[in-house]
């Protein structure tokens, strides 16, 4: 409940404005921080995962095409691992659609560099270095973006040798 002298009362204590809004700017500090754990989490998943299937993929490749049989891998072994790569492909593409909604919303967001007469963003690249590359529905450019927004460098689309033929990214 708030009283006159501007402070609030929390569990039969009294606490002000300021150290409320602390309070807030902390969860949102935990929150962003647990965002930053989750995400990276994901990355080193997906990293691993692909990392795993490519050193899997190399050494078993010239064995299996090679050799008669399949040593001493069962038939239930290869059964179990692919249903398992069932789930977790559907996993990954249940998480890349997710990740394709949230990267639609941010499209509608930005602001379109060439101005509103050439329509909103059509497409958003973001880099590992965290440059992203955003291209309009009727413009003939490619802009590159500071993780800010702040527009860093505009690349025209046209043909090498034909600077007069333009295209459409």
């Amino acid at each position: 409940m708030w009283e006159a002298t501007g402070e609030q009362q929390i569990s039969g204590r009294k606490s002000s404005p300021r150290t409320q809004q602390n309070k807030e700017e902390k969860l949102a500090m935990d929150y962003t921080l647990e965002a930053t754990w989750r995400k990276e989490k994901l990355l080193k998943t997906v990293y691993m995962l692909q990392m795993k299937s490519d050193t899997t993929l190399q050494k078993a490749s010239p064995l299996l095409s090679n050799h008669h049989g399949m040593g001493m891998v069962t038939e239930h072994q290869v059964h179990q691992l692919a249903e398992k790569a069932k789930v977790i492909c559907h996993d990954l593409d249940n998480i890349r659609n997710l990740l394709h909604y949230r990267q639609n919303d941010l499209v509608q967001q930005i602001p379109n560099p060439n101005g509103c007469r050439y329509g909103g963003p059509s497409g958003i690249h973001c880099s590992l270095d965290g440059s992203i590359y955003v291209t309009s529905e009727n413009a003939p450019w490619v802009h590159i973006l500071t993780r800010s927004g702040q527009t860093l460098q505009s690349l025209p689309c046209v043909e090498q040798g034909k600077e007069s033929e333009s295209f459409l990214p």
